[in-house]
């Protein structure tokens, strides 16, 4: 177990930094407790095996334990990282020379867009003005956490102690991928009848905007679910030119809904900032999808953090609209599911955030040709594995017409046989959403004894696949449920998965020194 302690006074700024904390360890997945001040009882409580301080104090105490230390340092902008030098290290301590819990909180919140005055004609903060600007591939968040991490992995190696920590996804893949499709135009418009080819389209009653079936019938050969986001009904001039009254529409929602899949609900252009609009699309939509969890926003028009309180007061369990659209990448600076923070309320928003990494027509406007397309997402896909995060993808269902828009079902297909090859857990949104939710519910205990450690997991709702990883030196690993449970070695320690666990009981492992 990891203690935390936050020896801060002033009342918002610990807020804030146990938020951050909670996010990152989370993400993590280490067993960890926080407390508001620092004593000899629970420094020397053999309950901890690490110390991390985030204070100011010059820390005297006879301490048994190895402490990471963290000083508090004024936020003032993403430094340029001409170093890679973090923190001062000995046996048994290390000291941040810079607050990255802070600087992650800043990056977290999106602090800096609050009431900026950089905004485009749409009114979406304009990335270029971001101090995160140069570092979207490469998620701030993330990277701070795993310099984190590597400092508690090598503490706890030289102590010859046992770590465990949850594995990110299911059967310990790699990364998780979320395949998403806005629905936008699905039918002619008027700007169509300027082109040849489309007003032949047009007189042959042939469709080029309706690609769901060749969608569903791709995505099905590799055993991917999605989720398409639908608008309700058109009411501004920038919404899509459908609504979901049209029979065609509340047909197509009932196949994809039947072959797997999930329908959320895309926001019309003005609703981003108007809960009455919001939830009224909200229950115009509910009747054909059921329970209508997710959301994303139209244009991606988004206002930091009101959208993601509208969002939670209107019953949404997730938002997948943080993003921009001009470029791909994190705007959150977090590969990762996790809940917003509102400053100025300074509370904990209960919505999740799944981020959306790359949208189509941002990726191609970027990059004119499908080679460079792929190199950007192949950057993207790296990064995502390194931290073990999240990507999610939304390629317009009209895109996926090849003779109006070229290379985009192409490189489509090619994300798809790249995640095949590498095995990473690829779904819907709700599906990434309820893993991450599950795996939150697991608990783990460990008790030590003379010779032997069990380690006790038990969790609060059923999840299958299920892993986590064990650093222990020279130690041999036995399941008490053997059937269920499969252990991997590797350099870095074990991987247990197991198969399920059910609700309420306990599954077993047992550490042999």
């Amino acid at each position: 177990m990891i203690l935390i302690i936050l020896d801060v006074k002033d009342r918002i700024l610990k807020k804030r930094i146990k938020y951050t904390f909670n996010q990152i360890m989370t993400y993590l997945g280490y067993l960890y407790e926080i407390k508001n001040s620092i004593n000899k009882n629970l420094t020397n409580n053999k309950k901890y095996s690490l110390l991390i301080y985030y204070g100011n104090k010059t820390l005297n105490i006879n301490h048994k334990k190895n402490i990471v230390q963290i000083i508090p340092n004024k936020f003032k902008k993403i430094r340029e990282e001409k170093t890679k030098l973090y923190y001062f290290k000995n046996k048994k301590a290390a000291i941040f020379n810079r607050d990255i819990i802070l600087e992650s909180f800043m990056v977290l919140s999106r602090e800096e867009e609050i009431d900026s005055k950089y905004l485009d004609e749409h009114k979406r903060f304009i990335a270029e003005k971001s101090k995160t600007f140069d570092y979207l591939m490469e998620p701030v968040v993330n990277k701070y956490a795993i310099i984190l991490d590597k400092l508690i992995k090598n503490f706890y190696e030289s102590n010859s102690t046992p770590l465990i920590q949850k594995c990110q996804w299911p059967k310990n893949k790699k990364f998780a991928v979320c395949l998403t499709h806005d629905v936008d135009i699905v039918k002619f418009k008027k700007a169509d009848f300027f082109s040849i080819n489309k007003i032949i389209d047009f007189i042959k009653n042939k469709n080029p905007y309706w690609q769901f079936d060749k969608i569903i019938y791709l995505e099905q050969k590799y055993n991917f679910k999605s989720t398409f986001f639908f608008c309700v009904e058109k009411k501004h001039n920038f919404d899509p030119n459908y609504s979901i009254k049209e029979k065609k529409i509340a047909n197509i929602i009932q196949t994809i809904i039947g072959k797997g899949n999930e329908v959320g609900l895309h926001l019309s252009y003005l609703s981003y900032s108007n809960q009455e609009i919001m939830e009224m699309e909200k229950n115009k939509l509910k009747p054909l999808v059921g329970n209508c969890i997710g959301v994303r926003t139209h244009f991606l028009r988004f206002r930091v953090p009101d959208t993601w309180i509208l969002e939670n007061n209107s019953g949404f369990y997730y938002d997948s609209s943080l993003s921009y659209s001009s470029d791909i990448g994190y705007r959150g600076g977090f590969s990762w599911v996790y809940t917003p923070y509102a400053v100025g309320s300074e509370k904990e928003i209960k919505i999740f955030e799944l981020p959306l990494s790359v949208m189509d027509s941002t990726l191609f406007l970027e990059n004119k040709t499908a080679d460079n397309a792929w190199i950007s997402l192949k950057k993207l896909f790296y990064n995502a594995e390194r931290f073990n995060g999240v990507v999610v993808l939304d390629w317009h269902q009209r895109v996926f017409n090849e003779k109006y828009f070229r290379n985009y079902f192409s490189v489509y297909k090619k994300c798809l046989n790249y995640f095949k090859e590498k095995d990473v857990f690829v779904s819907s949104a709700n599906s990434v959403i309820d893993w991450v939710n599950k795996r939150n519910s697991v608990s783990i205990l460990r008790k030590v004894n003379k010779n032997k450690i069990d380690i006790l997991i038990k969790s609060t709702t059923n999840i299958n696949n299920f892993a986590i990883k064990i650093s222990y030196n020279n130690t041999k690993l036995k399941s008490y449920n053997s059937k269920n449970c499969r252990i991997i070695g590797n350099k870095e320690g074990s991987v247990i998965i197991i198969k399920k666990i059910n609700k309420n009981k306990k599954i077993k492992i047992e550490l042999i020194k």
